[in-house]
């Protein structure tokens, strides 16, 4: 496949519900309000309140939410420092999982009952050659996709497009909520530079390189301890390290070195301030015609030297979020056993009362394969 690779941090939950206990969600359940975390103003603490529970109209599906996922940014978000568009009052959360318990009239796959993986990326349906795209609880400019589909997933029941579900094996219910994955622009058999592999989303973009058949794969870093950790947890002989230099000159050198032959691919997961001059030592590192993904979405400027761009027929794809289809994929890596799930682990949990405190978790607990939830809802 030819276009980009782009990966987001899987949302892994060994729930605390067994898979058994799932036909016990209520069905055509007519509570009026449910327990929902809302965010009024930018900087202020999330209260959690009694709101309205969405209706379900064509189209639509409303979900039981059984655990959100907390990303490590949300805190900068939610005070306003990373500057994201929102649309006020909001209910935030982003991935999540739960239990279908309405359905909308031209529904004709998922049904009630079912135990889906709740996508935050909603696409507006009626252009399909760049449709507005937001995210649930998280990016949310004003318009008329965010005023029917704006909030999250920290509350107890969550309304979204049927077709931004994704359905799991009930088995599966104990072993993950979700991973993401777009059309990929790594082939098997080339080589990837990840960039940001030891941070919250670039470890399992890792993982999931190897299960496409990553011939090699070089993680660039400064923190020699956590670059070696992430090797020896990860166990492939693929994955390897290369300790950053102090020239971009030097970089792309040693990024060539470790490779031990073309770098097809680079992907861009870095921190939003992280120095640019890596990006550019990643771009001119690739063999030609290769690729560089942008991802890492900060506000700043990449300033790129026209002349080996030219030349070597460099491509520089900006990639935000992931294709529908590409969900379904990575179930079936799940499924047949080539991604290990358990690398990741749960390091806090916390209910709908505690989200304040599960968003300052996330942030200092943020690491490799590390992952925060919110329970709105236990069975």
């Amino acid at each position: 496949m030819d276009v980009a690779l782009n990966l987001i941090r899987p949302l892994f939950y060994r729930a605390a519900y067994k898979s058994d206990n799932l036909d016990l969600v209520s069905r055509g359940q007519t509570d009026k309000t449910m327990k929902a975390a809302v965010l009024h103003e930018i900087g202020s603490q999330l209260s959690v309140e009694d709101v309205p529970v969405p209706k379900v109209t064509p189209g639509c599906v409303l979900v039981k939410v059984l655990a959100a996922g907390v990303v490590h940014y949300a805190e900068d978000v939610y005070n306003g420092k990373l500057a994201y568009p929102m649309t006020l009052p909001l209910i935030p959360g982003a991935n999540g999982i739960g239990i279908v318990e309405e359905i909308g009239p031209d529904t004709t796959e998922i049904k009630q009952g079912d135990l889906v993986f709740c996508d935050p990326t909603i696409r507006a349906r009626d252009n399909a050659i760049g449709p507005m795209t937001i995210l649930q609880g998280l990016f949310t400019p004003a318009g008329s996709l965010t005023s029917t589909y704006k909030n999250g997933a920290m509350a107890e029941k969550n309304a979204r497009p049927a077709g931004e579900c994704c359905r799991f094996a009930q088995r599966m219910g104990e072993e993950c909520s979700s991973l993401g994955l777009s059309e990929p622009a790594l082939c098997p058999g080339q080589t990837l530079l990840m960039l940001g592999a030891t941070g919250s989303f670039g470890s399992p973009a890792v993982q999931i390189a190897l299960a496409m058949g990553a011939r090699r794969i070089v993680i660039p870093g400064r923190n020699k301890q956590k670059l070696d950790e992430l090797v020896q947890k990860v166990g492939d002989s693929r994955v390897v390290s290369v300790l950053l230099q102090e020239s971009e000159d030097a970089n792309v050198a040693a990024f060539k070195e470790a490779a031990k032959g073309e770098i097809d691919c680079a992907l861009d997961l870095l921190e939003p301030n992280t120095p640019m001059s890596i990006i550019r030592s990643a771009l001119l590192s690739l063999r030609g015609f290769g690729t560089l993904v942008l991802m890492s979405g900060r506000r700043d400027s990449l300033d790129v030297p026209f002349f080996p761009i030219m030349t070597n027929n460099l491509q520089i794809k900006g990639c935000f979020v992931y294709a529908r289809a590409a969900r379904h994929r990575l179930i079936n890596m799940i499924e047949a056993g080539l991604i290990n799930l358990n690398h990741f682990q749960v390091t806090g949990t916390f209910s709908l009362d505690q989200v304040n405190e599960a968003i300052r978790f996330s942030k200092e607990h943020r690491g490799p394969f590390n992952l925060t939830v919110v329970t709105p809802n236990r069975l």
